[in-house]
């Protein structure tokens, strides 16, 4: 997985006025999710749910790909930013799906 650094802009407001992610650095490669990841995933509805590393993987990539369904049988596709941990090698030990309103 590749990814970059964000940080939330509150002077940038989204529908609730609450900010967006916006991209601080370059891209970063080799990111690979822990086999013990600790996921939330935005459900329909707007709930975050634990989620399996299975489940996790074919959320983003179904979610990353060009032609993007709208929603899965997760949650929505709406947004496609994650709020990651990861550990001194670069694991990724959580991942939470963040979701601008």
């Amino acid at each position: 997985m590749s990814a970059h650094d964000t940080k939330c802009d509150p002077n940038m407001p989204t529908g609730s006025g609450s900010g967006q992610w916006k991209p601080t650095k370059e891209w970063k490669e080799g990111y690979r999710l822990a086999d013990t990841v600790k996921a939330k995933l935005m459900r329909t509805g707007g709930s975050l749910s634990p989620a399996s590393r299975e489940e996790a993987i074919q959320e983003i990539m179904l979610c990353t790909a060009d032609d993007k369904p709208s929603s899965t049988k997760y949650g929505l596709c709406e947004e496609n930013k994650y709020d990651i941990v990861v550990d001194a090698k670069g694991v990724i030990t959580e991942l939470t799906q963040l979701f601008d309103v």
